[in-house]
């Protein structure tokens, strides 16, 4: 990624002064103290500055006039045109063809101007370090912080993507034959194999951007792309933003996909040899009885061997194995292969569970172990924080674990590194409170984003073509349920423990969602002036929720994308598929931008500007 992409002329951003509430914020536009700013009840007021509550929280989200205060006229009716193109079946089923198809006929000048004035001004910040400033500033004066992504996408066909996927499984070289990797059922095992059919995984995917393993050299560039952001948003957002990153683009799928298979059966002979308890966080595995147990189901283990595996697992030295311990990861003096030995309780013996990997292979994987690490030491040694996105199922278990490594090493003194956690699954909550009670016992801060997820009509296909259980909720009120279920753990959480010491995003565009998520606020007594938990939304969406939040004194943030315009433009496909997908969603915000821009075009027939719309 190079910091000197050039810079396009952004749409003129004044606002008139009298619809304007700012911010106090290191990056007000002018130096001087304003009058109007916003404080909460313990912040320092700057000398001459009138001291404002919080906007009280108007919880319908009916009001133009608090969505688009920060947005220029100009820029609202961009916004309309913009989703008014989106409701166009035709014109987003083909719209990666159609802006290909523009930048040839017009030449890359008039199309980086149309696009800036339209869909790539709408959605994305700017192409580098410099352009996107302007909007981040902006959004802080209102109350909206930033996630930062470097949205630079490559634009691939279904063919070679499934290619692509293909070599990174194929090309994983082994010391003799493939050893037995039965872990746990047969019916479970299939979800972590390789198949073909799915090799392209954008597939029903809008809302989530794919990597594909190309070399080791490709993924320590996507590593130095994830560096550079972080510095980015250490230099930017004056310590307040958050980096966005995935582990696919680290490493080899198939290594995940092994972590993860290996993870499940593990924890499905943890909770065999445990069976009497049936508190996923309370089962523990003692020494003197790990023995006993194995013997008792039929599997011979010698003291020696029982003792040895015991050893392997047991890092904290505690005399007891809990799942977490169980199944650890990143123990790296052996070589992996070895490492990954379980009982087998079908067949009455241990095993390996991971093929024997060459040396090169053993190398590969510690590399992408590596690169996780030192993104998440960059973090730490910037002050920045690092969301770490969930991905498919067959590959969440091990991002899960390897993010809750992450935290462990990083979080000591404050979250540096959130999880994510996708609701639509049905082991949603269940792994949130094993994740939650570990940080709990070990004291570290814990940092989760929780999300509905992505990829439900791929993960839905998939379960049924391969033939294993479908991991996604029945329907939309179990989901929404699910969601609801995790938020009152963490929160309860928060209460529990020391301030700060539980930090929980709510990255949402339901409204339904955001209004329990502020009652559950008050029900506990947090005041939203902790920052217990924050807001999510993308740019260029859902401003009519995001900017009466921060308006209002909540925690805010908006996922800003940038990067230039021609290497965006899968990125950009996707917003206008999710918008789409979303019409009821799009045709409030529709029904709004035109409240506000005929108060603002026609004051004396827009009636009171305070004045809900009616939708």
């Amino acid at each position: 990624m190079s910091k000197n992409l050039g810079s396009f002329s952004r749409i003129d951003t004044n606002v008139p002064v009298k619809s304007r509430t700012i911010f106090t914020s290191s990056f007000a536009l002018s130096s001087e103290p304003t009058v109007n700013q916003l404080n909460n009840e313990n912040e320092k007021v700057l000398p001459g500055v009138k001291r404002i509550d919080f906007l009280p929280l108007d919880t319908s989200f009916n009001s133009s006039e608090e969505a688009y205060k920060s947005k220029s006229t100009a820029e609202l009716a961009r916004a309309l045109f913009v989703f008014q193109l989106t409701s166009f079946d035709p014109l987003v089923k083909h719209n990666i063809q159609i802006l290909k198809f523009l930048r040839r006929i017009f030449g890359k000048r008039l199309f980086h101007y149309v696009m800036e004035h339209s869909f790539y001004g709408h959605f994305v910040a700017g192409a580098d370090l410099h352009s996107i400033k302007p909007v981040i500033s902006r959004n802080m004066q209102y109350g909206v912080k930033s996630i930062l992504d470097y949205s630079v996408e490559e634009d691939m066909e279904e063919e070679q993507a499934k290619n692509k996927t293909k070599m990174s499984y194929d090309e994983i070289p082994m010391e003799g034959s493939l050893v037995s990797q039965s872990t746990g059922s047969r019916a479970n095992e299939v979800q972590y194999e390789y198949h073909e059919k799915f090799g392209d995984r954008r597939k029903d995917v809008v809302s989530a951007r794919t990597y594909f393993y190309d070399s080791e050299a490709q993924c320590n560039k996507n590593m130095m792309n994830f560096l550079e952001c972080i510095d980015v948003v250490k230099e930017t957002t004056d310590g307040t933003g958050f980096a966005a990153i995935k582990l696919t683009a680290l490493g080899r799928p198939k290594f995940l996909l092994n972590m993860s298979r290996v993870l499940t059966g593990m924890k499905e002979t943890f909770e065999k040899l445990t069976a009497k308890e049936t508190d996923i966080v309370l089962k523990r595995i003692r020494s003197d009885m790990l023995s006993s147990s194995l013997t008792h189901m039929g599997i011979p283990v010698s003291r020696d061997d029982s003792k040895q595996w015991f050893t392997w697992l047991d890092v904290s030295d505690q005399g007891e194995i809990d799942l977490y311990t169980w199944s650890n990861l990143l123990k790296m003096q052996k070589p992996l292969h070895n490492f990954f030995t379980v009982p087998n309780l079908e067949e009455g013996k241990l095993e390996s569970v991971l093929p024997r990997l060459s040396p090169e292979s053993d190398t590969e994987l510690k590399n992408m172990l590596e690169r996780i690490n030192k993104i998440a030491e960059h973090a730490a040694d910037s002050g920045v924080r690092v969301l770490v996105d969930a991905e498919q199922t067959y590959f969440q278990p091990a991002i899960s674990r390897l993010t809750m490594e992450m935290m462990r090493n990083f979080n000591k003194e404050k979250a540096v590194v959130f999880n994510t956690y996708q609701c639509y699954l049905k082991n949603a909550h269940d792994n949130f409170i094993i994740d939650l009670d570990l940080a709990r016992r070990e004291n570290f801060h814990f940092g989760c984003k929780v999300v509905r997820g992505a990829y439900m009509d791929q993960e839905r296909e998939r379960a049924v073509t391969i033939g294993y259980e479908d991991p996604i909720n029945v329907s939309f009120e179990a989901t929404t349920a699910m969601y609801e279920k995790v938020i009152d753990t963490a929160m309860k959480e928060v209460k529990l423990r020391q301030p700060g010491a539980v930090a929980v995003m709510a990255a949402t565009h339901n409204e339904d969602t955001v209004r329990y998520c502020v009652q559950k606020l008050k029900d506990l007594g947090i005041k939203r002036e902790d920052k217990a938990i924050c807001f999510g939304q993308l740019l260029g969406m859902c401003d009519h929720v995001s900017f009466p939040l921060g308006q209002s004194g909540y925690s805010v943030y908006k996922y800003v994308p940038y990067g230039p315009i021609d290497e965006v433009l899968p990125y950009l496909s996707r917003r206008a598929m999710e918008n789409r997908g979303i019409l009821a969603k799009v045709k409030k915000e529709k029904k709004l931008l035109r409240a506000e821009l005929k108060n603002r075009l026609l004051p004396n027939r827009g009636g009171n500007r305070q004045s809900n719309v009616k939708l």
